[in-house]
């Protein structure tokens, strides 16, 4: 869906030091230090967990709102109040607006959206990422889970999951899952 609020609340500088250090996956929550499902605050950059993980970056948003927009402003124009309701998963790039309570389409008129992704792409692509994501395999195939799967020669133990529901999809899903 098309967002309103892109133009006044998505409102930082593709600034290397602005952003967190590393790969945008491993990102982690500035809360609860998880590094499942980042979301990064397009307002002021600050990384939460999303809403299926402890809903950091919801309670960010409605933070704004009682606050009146504070926070760590990185507007350059201060008239506007920023109210951090626009952020993005680090991990797809794809938006989402609280207060549309929808994953967002379209972008800024001066392009900032576009900008962003393409700044956490080259930050995932950089060499520290890709070595980072190497040592990640390498504790991954140590895990139970793997452990469990090489005992069983390869056949899964672990149940299917399902799709995640994005709000829309529940009957997608229903018909899906029953195939």
């Amino acid at each position: 869906m098309e967002c309103p609020h892109l133009n006044s609340n998505v409102c930082i500088t593709i600034d290397s030091s602005s952003f967190p250090h590393g790969s945008p996956s491993s990102w982690c929550c500035s809360v609860c230090r998880s590094n499942k499902s980042p979301w990064v605050c397009l307002t002021c950059l600050h990384v939460h967990c999303g809403r299926y993980v402890n809903a950091h970056a919801k309670l960010h948003y409605e933070d704004g709102q009682v606050t009146g927009g504070g926070g760590q402003k990185r507007c350059e124009e201060p008239e506007k109040n920023a109210q951090h309701l626009v952020c993005m998963d680090c991990s797809s790039y794809s938006l989402f607006c609280y207060r549309c309570d929808d994953f967002v389409v379209n972008d800024t008129k001066l392009g900032h959206v576009q900008k962003v992704r393409e700044h956490l792409r080259s930050l995932e692509n950089s060499p520290l990422a890709v070595d980072r994501r190497t040592k990640r395999k390498l504790l991954e195939s140590n895990s139970p889970t793997s452990k469990l799967l090489k005992d069983n020669g390869g056949a899964s133990a672990l149940s299917a999951m399902g799709l995640r529901n994005l709000g829309n999809t529940c009957f997608m899903n229903a018909i899906l899952q029953s195939l």
